[in-house]
């Protein structure tokens, strides 16, 4: 039983900060530098203390200014014990300037994005376990902080689970993990219990109503907002309904539509003058055929010579000439 005043390896219990159903938490003093830190006890005994060494051995190496620091971890006998920054307060409850609300949801969101990459979930985001720590606001508690795999348990606070990991038995993952931060900043700006979501009572400011419509839009039922990254584009774009990825659909569609048009004047082009050839071709054809209409017209009419040995055509022999070419380019033309 530990009790304020036990020493455990050179840090002393001053009080009990809280308890919960993994472990137990304390303030403690280090003897050498006299710095106070909250140090966390776990029984090794059961699944969730050897699940808590496997999360803590691969989060301990981590270095994030949103998330907590863990200083110090030992193991004696069946207990595994470990040390880490203490809080100076919950953020729920402070009432938060809308600016500074909005950047605590950013640095809060990055946390969250850098943890996922580092490929671990937190399974137990809510306001409690939302720190300020000199002057920073934490992702707080570890406790139930597992890796990534295909068969991670159900684990968290119900109320702060999605309703698919709920109803359908979905296993935790990177999306619940972000519904439960949006629920739990839900409860700050709201100031009201998880349950009445989405009630907001008041009016919204112009600073804190785009970070609200980003909290509903992760809460929702249908909620296409599905990374970290992503809530936080939605946070710093409220008033943009096209994504990046939208705008890159965009863009393609738009080449493609340049690309036809410029394939349509082409083709149009080129049977412009395709066919300004064969109307050429055409002229060309109906100008021989007629001068040999009429050299075979000329053949068939006698030529007339006056006594002076001049040659003259009587007017009959104009219309005979006329009559020939006629029938003569009827003819041929329907050969053609």
């Amino acid at each position: 039983m530990i009790e304020p005043g036990n020493i455990i390896d050179g840090y002393r219990i001053l009080y009990r900060l809280g308890e919960g159903s993994y472990g137990t938490v304390f303030a403690v003093e280090n003897e050498v530098t006299g710095q106070h830190f909250a140090l966390k006890t776990v029984s090794l005994t059961g699944r969730s203390g050897k699940r808590e060494l496997k999360a803590l051995s691969q989060y301990k190496q981590l270095n994030h200014p949103n998330l907590i620091r863990i200083h110090h971890a030992a193991q004696s006998g069946d207990f595994l014990y470990y040390t880490m920054d203490l809080a100076d307060g919950k953020l729920e409850g402070q009432h938060l300037a809308p600016k500074e609300l909005r950047e605590t949801a950013l640095k809060l969101t990055d946390a969250l994005s850098f943890l996922h990459k580092e490929g671990l979930l937190h399974r137990d985001i809510k306001p409690d376990n939302l720190l300020w720590i000199n002057g920073e606001p934490v992702l707080g508690d570890i406790g139930l902080m597992t890796p990534q795999t295909g068969n991670v348990s159900l684990s968290g606070t119900f109320a702060f689970l999605p309703s698919r990991v709920l109803k359908e038995q979905n296993p935790p993952d990177q999306q619940s993990d972000l519904y439960a931060l949006a629920k739990s900043l839900y409860c700050i700006i709201a100031e009201n219990p998880p349950q009445c979501y989405p009630e907001y009572k008041g009016n919204l400011s112009p600073e804190i109503a785009p970070l609200f419509r980003a909290v509903l839009s992760v809460c929702d039922e249908e909620n296409r907002i599905r990374t970290a990254d992503e809530f936080r584009e939605k946070i710093f774009h409220p008033e943009n309904p096209i994504t990046k990825n939208r705008w890159r659909k965009l863009f393609r569609y738009a080449v493609a539509v340049v690309l036809l048009i410029l394939m349509c004047l082409v083709c149009f082009r080129i049977h412009r003058e395709f066919e300004m050839r064969r109307a050429r071709e055409a002229a060309e054809q109906r100008e021989k055929l007629r001068e040999e209409a009429r050299a075979c017209a000329e053949k068939k009419i006698t030529q007339r010579t006056l006594p002076s040995g001049e040659k003259y055509t009587t007017m009959n022999d104009v219309i005979a000439r006329d009559l020939l070419v006629k029938e003569y380019l009827e003819k041929n033309s329907r050969k053609h």
